[in-house]
């Protein structure tokens, strides 16, 4: 159900109303009483015809039926007045205002798609029609049934109900609920979402009777691996028949049980045996929290079957780093591997990896080929917990933000260890998992003052001493801040510790004039961000456009629109500043917060032009990188078209390097259809949804075709 809460606030209507369920009215995001009876009743048949003129005489009929009383029109006047009246409190007498017109002996309602629940309803069932696309159908259709809460116009009176065309909009439903069960069943790309599956089991309880959805609907359960419960709505069906209408099934339900009886159901098989080793490299500057790493080790031996241990704090503290540091010290414990997932809860773009797409790069270290990953969230978390059961493994889930994004993930074997990191307490994890916390401050000056030392790698003079101390205040205590402010004298090492000081204070008070937030972290950045050449300058604003901050060379290129030679320069910069990690050969990524900067500069130093052209430079690299995959694949000559002299596609030698390189930029590639999927039909944003979409859904038909390895 779509609420007006979920309206952006800069876009929201002064007025909406609902009728996909009961009859509601909402200004300036408030909702005000609508009168009982025939009140509330005028207003659902004005909804129902919005934008159509109803007459008086309509009016009195469906309200009263057959039946009304000599002041009937008297009681309309008065209602309508008074519906006129809570949209436009300060309406003069007898004006008709802006939203509800009379016009001779007719009233009408005047409503766009933002302020209805049905128009935007069949809006998105247009544009579902108008698509080409069929991932892109499902996502507008299950938008569509999401906005509704029951029956339409559900809390009138049942003889108003009957008389009206209130069924017909019901009738609308079902009718898009059997589309998108039906293309979601057939088409592989556009597998059955959570969220599709409960619209359309809220729809079937809403639609009792209807075989044709029942049909479609028990197709796509068992698409999506619920084929017991697809058997059971189809066997309640014809209970009800029996028992209501005293008939059988007809032929579409009879052949949707024959469909469901006759799908293959083998059990999965379980690849074998690889011991996983995702834990990244430990960093060489870790010091001090020997406090916080005997809290894991205790936690560990009090809770010897499947221990949990949250480590949380602010960003930048340093939790992913002590989660390694203790991974990579106790991976003997684990004799069947470790791994290791970045959920990104907190990064820039707002919208954390759903546990389904996190599983991906699980399964595939775990053994299973990239092409067998099946599609469907339910049967990936069912082969994970086979895979890992009585298996003893360590997991480091990152930056989770919060318990239903670690739930699905915990592995079932008794003996096995997850380390969760997070900026908030998962206080559910804890009393309902039993998790043990791990609060995580910032370092004490003498932990910090020993990272800067062994950095700088030098003799400090006393003068030097004090210096530091400076440095470590400026800091914060954030070992990320630490470590980009000790990368600066690698590179020049003609900077002193005074020199630092003194710079960093003249940058932080620059930056408190202009913004008081976070200013000892974000000062660390700007002052390392001042000191880079151009282009990488350029290339930091510019990343802000990739909404993962992760990426291979080609990518980042790309975006930037350089040769890659130049992009390895820029990259390499980057590094050594520790703007950018490298966690594997030619994969780049970014800490969040430096990921936070990034799209701060970009909105300083770049303008909207340069964005989009950016943007389209990303997206023209995944597309003919998917393109070139696939063709390398199917053996076919590769993309008619070639992608601009500035866009670095990447080329691949044969099906295993595709495989590797589509397992882990998929979850990248997502993101970037879910931002480019907010926008509206016509948009220059949705046209390359439908593009990329397409292309994702040829690669990934083209994987599935592959033999087992």
């Amino acid at each position: 159900m779509v609420t007006l809460s979920n309206v952006p606030a800069d876009s929201r209507p002064d007025v909406y109303f609902t009728v996909l369920g009961p009859v509601r009215l909402f200004r300036d995001g408030r909702e005000l009483a609508v009168g009982p009876g025939q009140e509330q009743a005028v207003l659902a048949m004005l909804l129902a015809r919005a934008g159509h003129p109803i007459s008086v005489g309509t009016l009195i009929d469906a309200v009263w039926s057959n039946d009304p009383p000599a002041s009937a029109m008297n009681v309309i006047q008065r209602s309508v007045g008074r519906i006129r009246r809570l949209l436009e409190p300060d309406l003069p007498h007898r004006a008709s205002g802006q939203w509800l017109l009379r016009s001779g002996n007719s009233y009408r309602l005047v409503l766009d798609e933002a302020e209805s629940d049905l128009l935007r309803f069949r809006a998105l069932v247009r544009r579902a029609r108008e698509t080409t696309h069929p991932v892109r159908a499902t996502v507008l259709r299950t938008e569509a049934l999401a906005l509704w809460d029951g029956p339409c116009a559900a809390d009138i009176e049942s003889s108003v109900e009957a008389s009206t065309g209130f069924r017909a909009i019901d009738a609308e439903r079902s009718q898009v609920a059997i589309q998108a069960a039906e293309v979601a069943a057939a088409f592989t790309g556009a597998d059955p979402s959570y969220e599709l599956l409960r619209v359309l089991r809220a729809a079937v309880a809403g639609d009792p009777l209807n075989e044709l959805l029942h049909a479609a609907v028990s197709r796509c359960l068992t698409a999506a691996g619920h084929r017991a419960e697809a058997l059971g709505l189809i066997q309640q069906l014809r209970q009800r028949l029996a028992d209501d209408l005293g008939i059988g099934p007809g032929p579409a339900l009879r052949q949707a049980y024959l469909d469901v009886l006759r799908s293959d159901d083998l059990p999965m098989q379980v690849p074998a045996t690889v011991r996983p080793a995702m834990v990244p490299a430990e960093l060489t500057t870790f010091s001090g929290r020997t406090a916080e790493i005997e809290h894991i080790d205790a936690a560990v031996a009090d809770r010897p079957d499947a221990a949990i241990v949250v480590v949380h704090g602010m960003g930048g503290v340093g939790k992913t780093t002590l989660a390694v540091r203790w991974a990579r010290g106790n991976a003997h414990r684990f004799p069947d591997g470790e791994l290791f997932v970045d959920l990104r809860g907190f990064g820039p773009e707002g919208r954390p990896i759903p546990p389904a797409e996190a599983m991906v790069p699980l399964l595939i270290a775990l053994g299973v080929p990239a092409a067998e990953v099946s599609p469907n969230a339910d049967e990936r978390f069912a082969l994970y917990r086979s895979i890992l059961d009585r298996k003893r493994v360590l997991l480091i889930v990152d930056n989770a933000r919060d318990e239903e994004h670690v739930r699905p993930l915990l592995p079932p074997g008794r003996g096995s260890l997850t380390l969760v990191t997070s900026r908030s307490r998962l206080t559910g994890l804890v009393t309902a998992q039993g998790a043990v916390p791990v609060a995580l401050g910032v370092l004490p000056a003498e932990d910090a003052r020993a990272i800067l030392r062994r950095r700088l790698r030098a003799r400090l003079s006393p003068d030097d001493r004090v210096a530091l101390d400076e440095i470590v205040v400026h800091c914060d205590g954030l070992p990320l801040a630490l470590s980009v402010v000790a990368a600066r004298p690698l590179k020049t090492p003609s900077f002193s510790a005074r020199r630092i000081a003194d710079q960093l204070h003249a940058t932080a008070a620059r930056l408190s004039v202009v913004d008081g937030r976070n200013v000892g972290l974000r000062a660390t950045l700007r002052w390392s961000y001042d000191a880079l050449s151009r282009p990488a300058q350029r290339a930091v604003r510019l990343a802000a456009v990739h909404r993962g901050f992760e990426g291979s060379l080609q990518l980042t290129a790309s975006v930037c629109g350089l040769p890659l030679d130049e992009a390895q320069r820029i990259t390499d910069e980057l590094i050594d500043v520790r703007f950018l990690e490298q966690p594997s050969p030619g994969r780049y990524q970014a800490h969040d917060l430096v990921g936070l900067f990034s799209y701060e500069m970009c909105l300083e130093g770049e303008t909207e032009l340069t964005r989009r052209a950016a943007r389209g430079r990303l997206l023209s690299c995944y597309l003919f990188s998917l393109l070139a995959a696939a063709a390398t694949i199917t053996g076919e000559p590769g993309p008619p078209a070639e992608p601009e002299p500035r866009v670095n596609p990447l080329t691949f030698d044969d099906p295993a390097t595709v495989r590797e390189w589509f397992a882990v930029e998929r979850p990248q590639i997502v993101l970037t259809l879910d931002d480019l999927g907010k926008h509206p039909p016509g948009s220059w944003e949705a046209d390359q949804f439908d593009t990329l979409a397409g292309a994702l859904a040829r690669l990934e038909a083209v994987l599935a075709s592959l033999p087992v390895r």
